[in-house]
């Protein structure tokens, strides 16, 4: 797997769950939200994914498809503009990169999940918006958007997340993540999803969160 991959799933899932301290009671309707997700089970939906890089000035795009199973299945494909896979079964992550032309070999790194600190853009995605479910707590922006705050030196270097609903269909339709910058008075570095054609409680087809299996593929397991 080439680092440019691998740094763009680890900088997905690999932020440790904050603890909370004197966290803030949930508002109603993420309540509601979090029971509609929870009685769902499964979410499919398109994803637009923009990383911001502030040292470089520059933005990011990629695309792609992802599937999430409670409580802890996954799977992220993104499709452009550079192809990538990456699939948690519940006990194992597995992150695959194709090979860029047929001279190459393809790399499959694996993981246990317990060696992944956590899996935060995709807890929230699914809708686990509770303290006891993310850690975090909330400040009430308005009726769409909420910020979720860690407690300080809990979340590695993520400084808030924003959850964007609609709420007239209660869905989750975008996340963002901040990063700290390192200096005092500049933003740091953000990730932010746009979810698209959202479905809940779908029939997941089998294999969907299974080790990926490509020929030509070189095993890097961890």
């Amino acid at each position: 797997m080439t680092g440019r991959n691998f740094l763009f799933f680890a900088f997905l899932i690999s932020s440790a769950l904050p603890s909370l301290e004197a966290a803030e009671p949930l508002p109603l309707i993420l309540k509601e939200i979090e029971a509609k997700y929870q009685r769902a089970g499964t979410i499919r939906a398109d994803f637009r994914q923009f990383n911001h890089l502030v040292a470089f000035n520059r933005t990011k795009e990629s695309s792609g498809k992802i599937t999430i199973e409670k409580p802890n299945r996954i799977r992220w494909e993104t499709l452009k503009p550079d192809p990538g896979l990456f699939v948690s079964d519940g006990s194992h992550f597995f992150f695959y990169t194709p090979p860029f032309d047929s001279k190459d070999q393809g790399v499959l790194l694996i993981k246990k999940s317990s060696e992944v600190q956590s899996q935060l853009m995709a807890l929230l995605l699914s809708g686990a918006l509770s303290s006891s479910s993310t850690g975090l707590h909330f400040k009430i922006r308005n009726e769409s958007s909420y910020i979720l705050v860690p407690s300080k030196g809990t979340a590695a270097t993520i400084e808030k997340a924003w959850v964007f609903i609609r709420p007239d269909t209660k869905l989750i339709w975008k996340v963002v993540l901040e990063h700290f910058s390192g200096k005092p008075g500049k933003k740091g570095n953000w990730t932010e999803i746009v979810l698209s054609d959202i479905e809940l409680g779908k029939s997941v087809e089998d294999g969907v969160f299974q080790r990926p299996e490509f020929p030509n593929t070189r095993i890097i397991e961890e």
